[in-house]
């Protein structure tokens, strides 16, 4: 069933032209023609009339008719449904201070600062409550708003202006002119806490570096423990990290003592000091054998030996997890190990017993995201094969190759099955119709009524920011076939594809065993879009990246959202992170700012280069370059000069970093599927590793 965008007529009405002109033309700051489109698009009563009126309030502020701005402002704060609403509390505080109506302003501000109220400007509205408390003589008021701004908002442009200030509120007494001394040490700590939680480490780490002196025993653990923890997530300083987080413990609160304790051994092995990491996490556990970190702890001091090819020693500790911790999700990573180590041991008869005890303890659903059926039927076909029971062998590669042809697994299968010479085509079935018409009720649908209006106003990023909002509403309303069916429409056509992503792959996930026809196809291509297309076009091939290899990134890294930020600070459509982003644009030649980073265009065109760059440097294989992209080209070198004679599949499972191996299959299957949907080609992934790789850049 081809789906067609339904829109309300071929030629947009007045009206919606004239709230297309009136939101262009006040973004292109020309605001007397503003106020003009937006009165026609006001007057008509649009379904998006709450865009009319905020616009046209923000362009009458700007040419000076405050009073009338405030009105529209007013009645926008109580439209609940209106995306617009938080934005507009804010703005009638500004324009009740605009207006030198300041104790109104100033309690309006403590009241969206209190409730924070979002699309607002938290730290302004604290230096306002600053200034006009010190207007009224109320010194208590404004030390403490400036206070909160220098704190929570430390790299804000106006943190500086208000320490000043509070310079100026020391008693003249105290004759105290050091900047040290406007906040309290343990002021200071809580703000680094902060610059470390908004993922500014180096700041938080520069900022307590002075703070040495006077300090209680706790306060100076209190600040190694936000030192350390900053040094741990930056990635920077491992040891340093863990000399610190181990020092502070004994003075810890019992929280804190835990966490520092556990990543005081986690930032050893990852400063590759495995020794003292296995005698850390032993330490650790009985220490804090009932934390909820004990479990890993256990798991880890096997897994390191396993991570060295100390393939016995690993053994014991590992089954030690399973005994202690048998109900966690670490007992099933345990049991995975076992009998990894096995079969590295080529101790074959004892890897198909461990194989069938993992089988076993992965069936209650843990740790599905590990594919555990897959993982099983495969590495037990490779431990016969090896025992030359190649008929049974080859039965298990080819149920793999027909149940699950496009993952990982099943494209290991596949190429063990071609290495034979025996051929195996991959025929999907036809399946039902996943999607239902876009009929008369859908196209009334008041959410759907909004978008089309946004679409024929030509203001397509709006329409798409309703979809999004919309997507789960029209979903219940509608029901599952025909609310899908329509929100993948409107997404196409408003040119956003996250949460028709996300919808599709929920809800229509089961079309993805089908054959990519018809209405199945529609949700395939929602699962896999060619998203953002003229910036992939553009920027992806003249950086080397193949056909689809970008594409396949950005949907593993962030689900086609320009605006996600990872917790350790990856941002945008190809999750890059600003260290690595600021060196490209300095080749580049381009001028670079972290939230740039959340813009499309450049985000593509950064990640572009930096991943095809990797892509040759790894000689063009889609596993190691994308492992690379994942935990950097120096982890990825590493790895091959230890294990890069290993083949492939083998080379894969003895990557250290769980959340490597699982993005070097996780990006594998996504391409297969991008090139068998777009291209009508078998991808296959190597069986043999490649080990050798550029020297020349990039090397971070």
């Amino acid at each position: 069933m081809p789906i067609v965008v339904a829109l309300l007529g071929a030629a947009a009405p007045a009206p919606q032209t004239a709230l297309g002109q009136g939101v262009r033309a006040f973004r292109a700051a020309s605001y007397p023609e503003a106020v003009a489109s937006l009165r026609r698009a006001h007057a008509a009563n649009l379904r998006n009339d709450d865009y009319a009126r905020y616009y046209l309030a923000e362009a009458l502020e700007a040419t000076g008719a405050h009073a009338e701005a405030l009105a529209l402002f007013r009645g926008l704060t109580h439209e609940a449904g209106s995306r617009f609403a938080p934005a507009a509390r804010w703005r009638v505080a500004d324009v009740l201070w605009e207006t030198n109506s300041l104790a109104a302003s100033a309690s309006e501000y403590r009241k969206l600062c209190k409730s924070k109220v979002a699309d607002g400007q938290p730290a302004r509205a604290w230096m306002r409550v600053a200034t006009f408390a010190l207007s009224q003589k109320d010194e208590a008021l404004a030390r403490t708003a400036l206070e909160t701004v220098s704190v929570q908002f430390a790299t804000h442009p106006l943190a500086a202006e208000a320490e000043e200030q509070l310079r100026h509120l020391q008693p003249k007494a105290a004759g105290v002119q050091e900047q040290s001394a406007v906040l309290t040490p343990r002021q200071r700590i809580d703000r680094a806490r902060g610059l470390s939680d908004r993922h500014q480490w180096t700041a938080a780490i520069t900022d307590l570096e002075p703070l040495r002196q006077g300090l209680t025993p706790e306060l100076e653990a209190l600040r190694d423990f936000v030192v350390g923890q900053a040094k741990y997530r930056s990635r920077l300083d491992y040891a340093g990290a863990s000399k610190l987080l181990y020092g502070a413990v004994a003075h810890l609160p019992e929280k804190e003592a835990v966490w520092a304790a556990f990543h005081g051994a986690r930032a050893l092995s990852r400063a590759d000091q495995d020794e003292e990491a296995i005698a850390g996490y032993l330490r650790f556990v009985a220490t804090y054998p009932k934390s909820s970190f004990a479990a890993e702890a256990q798991f880890l001091a096997g897994w390191l030996s396993f991570n060295q090819g100390r393939f016995a020693e690993a053994m014991p500790e590992l089954n030690e997890t399973i005994r202690k911790f048998g109900h966690t999700t670490f007992a099933v990573d345990a049991a995975w190990y076992l009998a990894m180590a096995a079969y590295f041991k080529n101790d074959l008869a004892q890897a198909l017993t461990a194989l069938t005890a993992f089988e076993k303890i992965a069936q209650d659903g843990r740790r599905q995201r590990m594919w555990p059926s897959d993982r099983v039927k495969y590495w037990r076909a490779r431990v016969l094969s090896q025992l030359s029971r190649t008929a049974e062998s080859n039965q298990l590669y080819e149920a793999l190759a027909k149940e699950q042809p496009l993952r990982w697994y099943g494209l290991l299968a596949t190429a063990r099955l071609r290495e034979q010479k025996l051929s195996f085509p991959m025929t999907l079935p036809d399946g039902p119709a996943p999607l239902a018409p876009i009929d008369t009720k859908a196209l009334k649908d008041p959410a759907v009524l909004r978008v089309d209006e946004l679409l024929a106003a030509q203001l397509p990023s709006d329409a798409g920011f309703e979809i999004e909002r919309a997507s789960n509403a029209i979903m219940k309303r509608l029901g599952k076939t025909r609310g899908l069916a329509v929100v993948i429409n409107r997404s196409n056509a408003a040119g956003v594809w996250a949460k028709s992503y996300r919808l599709a792959d929920v809800y229509g996930s089961g079309a993805l065993a089908y054959k990519p026809q018809g209405d199945v196809r529609v949700v395939w291509q929602a699962v896999y879009p060619l998203a953002y297309p003229e910036l992939v076009n553009k920027y992806g091939p003249a950086a080397g990246n193949p056909e689809h290899y970008l594409n396949s990134i950005m949907h593993k890294e962030s689900g086609f959202d320009p605006s996600v930020v990872s917790y350790a600070d990856a941002r945008g459509l190809l999750q890059m992170i600003p260290p690595t982003s600021r060196k490209v644009a300095q080749m580049l030649g381009a001028p670079y700012q972290d939230e740039d980073l959340l813009q499309p265009e450049f985000n593509v065109r950064l990640g572009a280069v930096y991943i095809g760059a990797l892509f040759k440097k790894f000689h063009q294989q889609i596993q190691a370059a994308a492992g690379a992209y994942n935990a950097g080209p120096g982890s990825m070198v590493r790895w091959l000069e230890r294990h890069g004679k290993h083949p492939m599949d083998e080379f894969v499972e003895l990557v250290p970093y769980e959340q490597t191996r699982e993005y070097m299959k996780r990006v594998t299957s996504i391409y297969a599927r991008y090139r068998y949907l777009y291209a009508g080609e078998r991808y296959l992934p190597p069986l043999s590793v490649d080990p050798t790789y550029e020297r020349a850049e990039p090397n971070y």
